[in-house]
């Protein structure tokens, strides 16, 4: 393992929401020493009135896309009043410089997928990880099956970048766009309604007749992660396969 260290990067370009509350940022790190897995987190550091401001954010990026592009992207929701998200939407340049501290992870893939199903659940910026983890798993294409389930409040929320992802079905891809204030239906995987509804509608019939170990991810709100928890362990889930993140 490397040893956690710094290193220079600059914000490259952002993407926004319909309703401007999200931005799927993007920065560029053009170093070959920098690596990661699909999963993790970085800290950045950035100076704001001359103090230093430090936050976490997971990485949305696969690692072969950042060697092809040398930028890491993140997905960030607006905080009313918080000192980094209101420098980023008002005042932060492209070509600003930042510290990226490598790189820490709750969550990562294990190195054999090939024989697993994969759960992926998340919800509002919880995202962030779960896009990578998705991405890196239709990248490989070895695993079994994949269960993917994403909560948000309506379309306004994603930023158009996001939605091929979001909307990506296939006969071992079963992924349904959670919209829990939308009435209009705007895409072909849609459902009005909570991802913890989702769950206990479709769960018993994905899990049925699934050959392999089951692995399952999950990020968001502490509350909405521990419902979540519980209802896959009250469907035969063992814990120790259960891995999470809260925000």
């Amino acid at each position: 393992m490397h040893k956690p260290q710094q290193y220079e990067a600059i914000l490259d370009s952002h993407s926004y929401s319909p309703n401007h509350q999200v931005d799927f940022v993007r920065i560029k790190l053009n170093d070959p020493e920098f690596i990661f897995e699909e999963g993790q987190f970085v800290m950045i550091w950035v100076e704001i009135n001359g103090a230093l401001v430090k936050r976490s954010y997971s990485i949305a990026t696969t690692f072969s896309e950042y060697q092809k592009y040398q930028t890491i992207w993140f997905i960030i929701k607006l905080v009313p009043g918080g000192v980094f998200t209101e420098r980023l939407w008002n005042t932060a340049q492209i070509g600003e410089k930042i510290t990226v501290i490598w790189a820490l992870w709750h969550m990562k893939l294990p190195e054999d997928i090939s024989d697993k199903n994969f759960v992926l659940i998340s919800t509002g910026s919880g995202l962030s990880p779960i896009y990578g983890i998705f991405s890196a798993l239709l990248e490989s294409n070895k695993y079994q099956n994949i269960l993917h389930l994403h909560g948000e409040k309506s379309e306004q929320w994603f930023p158009e970048e996001q939605i091929p992802l979001l909307t990506y079905t296939n006969d071992k891809v079963s992924n349904s766009l959670c919209l829990s204030r939308q009435e209009e239906q705007i895409y072909p995987n849609q459902y009005n309604g909570y991802v913890t509804t989702k769950i206990n509608e479709v769960f018993a019939d994905w899990l049925q007749g699934k050959q392999g170990e089951v692995l399952c991810y999950i990020c968001g709100k502490p509350e909405i992660v521990n419902e979540i928890i519980d209802q896959l362990v009250a469907f035969g889930i063992e814990k120790d396969t259960i891995k999470c993140e809260k925000y």
